[in-house]
């Protein structure tokens, strides 16, 4: 193949896995899962989900130390919320905290 169909089929695949990633389902499963993999001991995690104008979610996490002093940040970009991260959303007024 010529090196400009290369190119184009790179892009392509970039655009195909970025699209992919913003597909999937985000889980409270994964987030814990992110938060117990980076605990500090006395911290707390802060989790905020913002509707984007696609209509997709995006989901971001940072674990901070007792002096909120930022360790650490997580995010996920997705279509939908599992209802388990969801009603922990509703529950805690739009923002889950978490003691790690």
């Amino acid at each position: 193949m010529d090196p400009i169909t290369l190119l184009v089929l790179g892009v392509l695949g970039v655009l195909a896995a970025t699209g992919a990633a913003a597909a999937t389902l985000v889980t409270w499963a994964a987030v814990r899962g992110w938060i117990n993999s980076h605990r500090i001991p006395g911290g707390t995690a802060r989790i905020l989900r913002t509707r984007l104008a696609t209509g997709n979610y995006r989901v971001v996490a940072g674990v901070f130390d007792q002096r909120g002093l930022a360790y650490t940040r997580g995010q996920w970009d997705s279509v939908r919320l599992d209802a388990e991260l969801n009603r922990r959303f509703e529950n805690g007024g739009g923002t889950i905290v978490v003691r790690t």
